[in-house]
């Protein structure tokens, strides 16, 4: 088997985390038009072709992902950046909405933890890979959409390091994609997904989430990992100190 064999998997799941990250990403006019000219769902579409089938992959998510990019497909046509901005509000609100929230901090789970304590964890995988936010965009670190570019960049790390032999850094971000999926991402993401779906059902936000159910499924099946899945909102009273914070854009290294 070739080098280049063994790492297409590591660089198709990094490429569906990114595509799911820009699709998640603040409603623009980049947004609007990728979405429109097809390449969001064409994209998403094959990096899933080249990812290889695993025991205990969940099949009703991975048919709820083929039927939401069938649906994708028949309405990318019509996307503007009007009508991103409305679906976006309508599903996320125009301030901080505890019916739909994208920040993984305004969920709550068996135990409660604050606010600060969980933007501190997860600002530690961030810095651990040698990762900051830059000035590009407004959005908190524990938005989903930064969570998912966290892990298109510890799949791109995994390939890399096979592509040249290193044995360790490439044990590593196997180790830190596992225990960023049970710690983080695995625990919040699915409850997300299914109350955008309640609130977007076909609409573009409702295709999305659907992927993204599918593909966190997938990639908690195969490392194997055992989140604690969160079935609610915090509410207001969790965590009265927890700071208002605002990060500032994307991934940089």
């Amino acid at each position: 088997m070739s080098k280049r064999s063994t790492i297409i998997p590591a660089l198709a799941r990094s490429g569906v985390y990114r595509w799911l990250a820009i699709g998640f990403g603040a409603p623009d006019i980049e947004l609007a038009a990728v979405v429109r000219d097809g390449r969001l769902h064409r994209e998403l579409a094959t990096f899933a072709a080249n990812l290889p089938l695993i025991e205990g992959e969940n099949e009703q998510a991975q048919t709820s992902c083929v039927a939401a990019l069938a649906r994708l497909d028949k309405i990318h046509s019509g996307m503007t950046l009007e009508r991103l901005d409305a679906e976006n509000a309508a599903v996320f609100g125009h301030a901080l909405s505890k019916d739909c929230p994208a920040y993984e901090t305004e969920y709550a789970g068996t135990e409660v933890f604050r606010q600060s304590q969980e933007l501190a964890d997860i600002s530690g995988f961030y810095r651990a890979f040698g990762l900051d936010l830059n000035d590009a965009a407004r959005e908190r670190l524990d938005h989903i959409s930064i969570q998912l570019e966290f892990m298109q960049s510890l799949c791109a790390k995994e390939a890399f390091a096979m592509r040249n032999g290193l044995d360790e850094q490439l044990e590593i971000c196997r180790a830190a994609q596992c225990k960023f999926i049970e710690d983080h991402l695995g625990k919040w993401s699915p409850f997300f997904a299914e109350l955008v779906v309640q609130k977007s059902g076909d609409g573009y936000y409702g295709c999305m989430a659907d992927i993204l159910n599918w593909f966190v499924a997938y990639e908690t099946a195969r490392v194997d990992a055992r989140p604690e899945l969160v079935h609610r909102v915090r509410p207001e009273s969790d965590d009265d100190d927890a700071p208002n914070v605002e990060w500032v854009g994307k991934m940089e290294s």
